[in-house]
């Protein structure tokens, strides 16, 4: 049967001890409920059309192989100036492997001045963008560049 806080004094030395304790390890659990990320490596680059940066919409990482254990969404913005930056777990980067890569058009219209990007259909579908990349520990400048074409 729980105590009540304003009771703890009424207990032996002993009661409060194990009280206390079950008391952090309570916080510890609770603390550490979110699924663990495996390590993670930068992961940024450059989104170009045909040669001219892509100023708005989404870089999405999909493994090759799926480990159910694992955080698998990883997942960046593009902006104006065709830059992005993976996520994953609301962390910076993305775990080391082999990804085919999805790049999608945003939700929001482009920046004032901006004339959108029409993306073609087939960097929008996992299943069928050509688009792959291979996360390392230590990439080279230029690694995650994205080079679409209309």
């Amino acid at each position: 049967m729980p105590v009540p806080f304003e009771h703890i004094g009424c207990l032996s030395l002993r009661s409060r001890i194990l009280w206390c304790i079950a008391v952090l390890l309570g916080m510890q659990l609770g603390c550490n409920s979110e699924p663990s990320l495996p390590p993670l490596a930068p992961v940024k680059g450059k989104v170009t059309m045909d040669g001219a940066p892509v100023p708005t919409g989404n870089v999405v990482l999909h493994p090759e192989k799926v480990d159910a254990n694992a955080a698998t969404f990883s997942a960046g913005q593009i902006n104006p100036s065709g830059d992005f930056e993976i996520f994953t777990g609301g962390k910076s980067g993305a775990p080391i492997g082999k990804y085919k890569v999805a790049v999608t058009p945003a939700t929001v219209p482009p920046p004032a001045g901006t004339a959108p990007v029409e993306i073609d259909a087939k960097y929008r579908d996992q299943s069928k963008t050509p688009l792959a990349l291979e996360v390392v520990a230590t990439p080279e400048a230029g690694r995650y560049d994205l080079k679409l074409t209309k």
